[in-house]
């Protein structure tokens, strides 16, 4: 049978169409901050066009920023804002950058400000969103909802947890109880800064916000019953990492993380993301079940299928050295970008990165190389064609810097899009 020429050629274009995206190299790494820095917090926000780099150097000195424009190049350092003595927080509503700032006194003042996005810039000129006569701790969690609806978590003066939303364009915002279980204190709220929400040792809480009627939370239950009388969890084992979804106005029940067997002490840091169905995929570091001998240290991932969090799948070589501060995002295909930091044996630590599906992923890679220096506390965004953007801090021998990597796509291999299974 002679060759069908049409034929081959349908083949080919199938090929290229469904076959995965490959990445032809790893651009350099790029420092992003100059001398004598001391960054107290930085993300990666998306932008219409790249992702914009956001860092404060401290309490009482401006923000910063760097924009990557579609070509992937970074633009200069821009100041914004001034000094602050509130936290910020920066999120995504969309591909519309948004930094919040959180700022509480003892004046039984709250408020919660931001600096619009100009598309080049932020605005330096702050904007207030919301102030009201009550106080709360100014190391609340915040997010944006697709319909700009802003969630946050207001604790008052006896570390009672509320949850409050202001609808865009709102005057006032609404407040909701938290459920049984959860207090303020450094171990669930982490510390305020800018790093990858879960950035701290203790883990933290995230709002996963869907609507202005909708939002996940992903966080530790604190509490323990004893004679009938709920209290504050001691034990690290019976602090357990739950999920509960916030709709329309009532909560809903707890939804367990992790099987019954895992180490419930080991999963202290985490980042979660919701995909383009809404549900939660959640990613950590930690040991997987309780044993006499030493468990190995892993990265792994799981998602709410409909019905109940998928078994935790291993996205990294197990081994005894840990892994630390994960962070990930999903891109408008559905794919999970993760990025960790991990000990290396006679090196120093290196920041690694996985890409795959809510359960199959790519080998990991090591995207710093530095032998003697630590790289810790990585952030992932991505393009709006899917390439992905990291940044991490790392010493340079005199002080702490910003650096960023990205990937180099190759022009024959288009995008697809990963299907759930």
């Amino acid at each position: 049978m002679k060759p069908n020429p049409g034929l081959a050629s349908i083949l080919l274009i199938i090929a290229l169409t469904f076959a995965p995206p490959a990445f032809a190299q790893w651009a350099a790494i790029q420092k992003l901050t100059g001398s004598n820095s001391d960054q107290r917090g930085y993300r990666l926000l998306r932008t219409e066009k790249g992702v914009v780099a956001v860092w404060n150097f401290s309490f009482d000195a401006p923000l910063a920023c760097k924009v990557m424009d579609a070509s992937g190049q970074w633009g200069a350092t821009q100041r914004f804002g001034h000094g602050s003595w509130g936290y910020m927080q920066a999120t995504n509503m969309q591909r519309t950058p948004r930094v919040l700032i959180q700022a509480g006194s003892y004046y039984n003042q709250c408020y919660l400000y931001e600096y619009p996005f100009n598309g080049a810039n932020f605005d330096s000129q702050q904007k207030t969103l919301y102030q009201a006569s009550h106080f709360f701790w100014t190391g609340a969690k915040s997010a944006v909802a697709p319909d700009g609806t802003i969630w946050w978590l207001n604790v008052d003066r006896n570390n009672l947890i509320t949850l409050a939303k202001l609808p865009a364009g709102a005057a006032s915002a609404q407040q909701y109880p938290m459920p049984s279980g959860f207090y303020s204190n450094s171990d669930n709220f982490g510390y305020g800064t800018m790093y990858n929400s879960e950035y701290d040792a203790y883990g933290g809480m995230v709002l996963l916000p869907e609507n202005a009627n909708s939002v996940w939370l992903v966080g530790r239950e604190y509490h323990v019953v004893t004679d009938g009388r709920e209290q504050r969890a001691n034990d690290w084992s019976a602090r357990l990492f739950v999920a509960m979804h916030f709709q329309n106005g009532a909560w809903g029940p707890k939804k367990f993380v992790l099987p019954p067997e895992w180490d419930q002490s080991s999963t202290n840091q985490y980042d979660a993301a919701l995909n383009k169905n809404g549900q939660p995929v959640i990613v950590f570091s930690g040991l997987r079940t309780k044993s006499t001998t030493p468990s190995k240290d892993s990265v792994w991932v799981t998602h709410w299928n409909g019905s109940a969090f998928t078994a935790p799948l291993s996205i990294s070589p197990a081994s005894e050295y840990a892994r630390h501060n994960p962070a990930m995002t999903i891109d408008a295909q559905n794919r999970v970008h993760i990025v960790w930091s991990q000990d290396r044996p006679s090196q120093a630590s290196a920041i690694y990165y996985a890409r795959g599906t809510m359960d199959d992923f790519e080998a990991p890679v090591a995207i710093s190389d530095h032998p003697d220096y630590p790289a810790c506390i990585p952030d992932v965004e991505t393009m709006p064609n899917g390439e992905p953007v990291v940044i991490y801090c790392q010493y340079d021998g005199n002080n702490m810097h910003i650096y960023s990597r990205r990937t180099v796509m190759k022009a024959s291999s288009p995008l697809r899009e990963y299907a759930e299974r």
